[in-house]
């Protein structure tokens, strides 16, 4: 997909797409990269890891709104078991 088409499917500008991939330095909202992999037909999924014992948690990321706070939002923790690295 290009970073046009993306812009398209967010709502947003090429420059705006051509900044959260490059996301060097700065801070993206939830809500940004939440409308990002939706554009992509893809779900957002933000995995933290213990990395002493290897034990990861995935959470799901509900569809956010597209305006507004994020608050209220609540995000499906599943645990598992992953080998240490």
């Amino acid at each position: 997909m290009s970073q046009r088409e993306v812009a398209a499917a967010m709502g947003v500008t090429r420059s705006r797409v051509s900044q959260i991939e490059a996301s060097e330095g700065t801070s993206l909202a939830l809500t940004a990269l939440d409308r990002y992999a939706r554009a992509l037909e893809c779900s957002l999924v933000i995995t933290l890891r213990d990395d002493r014992n290897g034990v990861a948690a995935d959470i799901f990321v509900p569809e956010l709104p597209a305006t507004g706070s994020q608050r209220g939002a609540s995000p499906r923790a599943v645990a598992e078991e992953e080998p240490a690295t």
